[in-house]
């Protein structure tokens, strides 16, 4: 449950 969170994390970030 915490992977999906993680992976949202760093997609945003990865973009940003």
């Amino acid at each position: 449950a915490v992977y999906r969170i993680v992976a949202i994390d760093v997609r945003s970030r990865r973009e940003g």
